[in-house]
């Protein structure tokens, strides 16, 4: 095997993130979909396994439906079996070592197909959901991703989505877990829950409407006007003066340091809304929703 890093136990290897799966790995891994091969065609299932540095480096095989994945080399002297066990060792699954060789392959088919379904989501402008199911002594199941058919940033619109798909056979949660969203970025929950005492948030209305008036900011943010959303007005707050599209999702491929406008709706509900949008003028869609 050529890649000296994951033979060498001195120098910890500098962990990457896979953010669908929750798995932390030397490097990212692919899959792509082939033809049967010899050390293959035995098996139900088989997909090339590729290597960011290492290229084709064997298959992930199962046999049967839901059989457990396993690694096939094709090469044992470039990548072999023994090197396989030796990655998954320092692989950690939500922080804590990942153990077995399944979990991670698991993950490389998990991890890539929600990819491609994010990709999706930003072209359609829609929204992504899970159901996860948290472990008592941590991780936890990750579910089917389901597609939502338009942004679901309101709460109101998160409360109805998430009774809709309970309500259905095909959708509703299958383990008694919690459900997220994609924000963009990461995994987190849909529903979050009201934290403010009605009086805060009269008390936050009566600044907006004052900073509205004055031309000023409250806590950093320009009361932008007031929009509508089902039967009640709100107020648009940013941390610009610029208008906010929340019904797009931004398909710029910006970096990490890319300029961001953080925003927020408020109405007698409360926040109702709040996220990140890309501060360029041409923009101004969709970077994280909260």
């Amino acid at each position: 095997m050529t890649n000296t890093t994951a033979h060498d136990p001195a120098e910890p290897a500098q962990l990457v993130h896979w953010p669908h799966s929750g798995i932390d790995a030397p490097t990212t891994l692919a899959y792509r979909l082939c033809a049967s091969s010899q050390d293959a065609r035995d098996s139900d299932f088989a997909v090339e396994l590729h290597h960011p540095e290492l290229g084709h480096i064997g298959w992930v095989c199962a046999e049967g439906t839901g059989g457990a994945a396993m690694f096939v080399p094709s090469d044992h002297e470039r990548f072999s079996r023994r090197d396989m066990a030796r990655y998954v060792e320092q692989c950690l699954g939500d922080g804590k070592p990942l153990g077995l060789e399944e979990r991670l392959l698991d993950a490389v088919l998990y991890e890539q197909n929600t990819a491609q379904t994010v990709d999706a989501m930003r072209r359609n402008n829609t929204t992504l959901v899970r159901e996860f199911t948290e472990f008592p002594g941590g991780g936890g199941i990750r579910g089917d991703v389901a597609e939502l058919h338009r942004i679901a940033i309101m709460r109101e619109d998160r409360e109805l989505r998430a009774k809709i798909l309970d309500e259905s056979p095909r959708t509703r949660r299958a383990f008694g877990g919690d459900w997220q969203i994609y924000n963009g970025r990461e995994w987190k929950p849909l529903l979050v829950p009201q934290t403010l005492a009605q009086d805060e948030i009269a008390a936050k209305l009566d600044a907006i409407r004052v900073s509205a008036q004055r031309k000023t900011t409250v806590d950093g943010l320009y009361a932008n006007g007031v929009q509508w959303h089902a039967r009640h007005p709100y107020y648009v707050l940013a941390s610009d003066e610029l208008p906010v599209n929340h019904r797009a999702w931004c398909t710029c491929r910006i970096g990490p340091r890319a300029p961001l406008t953080r925003f927020e709706y408020w109405c007698r509900l409360g926040v109702i809304a709040s996220g990140q949008v890309h501060a360029l003028e041409r923009c101004r869609r969709l970077v994280t929703l909260d």
